[in-house]
């Protein structure tokens, strides 16, 4: 399970056992999360982020001009 709060943090959680997988912190979100085939795309105040819904590492970045 994914958790996205208004800040810009990202949680993931275990559905099985509740115990948190990873944690991200950016920059706020203006818009709830989209799952796609390429990951987790959020997006940001300044920015459009693709995140790895697995290990919550970052896959890229745009920001807007």
């Amino acid at each position: 399970m994914i958790v996205a709060c208004e800040n810009g943090r990202v949680l993931a959680a275990s559905l099985e056992t509740g115990q948190f997988l990873w944690e991200q912190e950016g920059t706020p979100l203006v818009d709830a999360p989209v799952l796609i085939e390429g990951g987790l795309l959020l997006r940001e105040t300044t920015a459009i982020a693709g995140i790895d819904p697995e290990n919550g590492d970052e896959i890229e970045r745009r920001g807007f001009d």
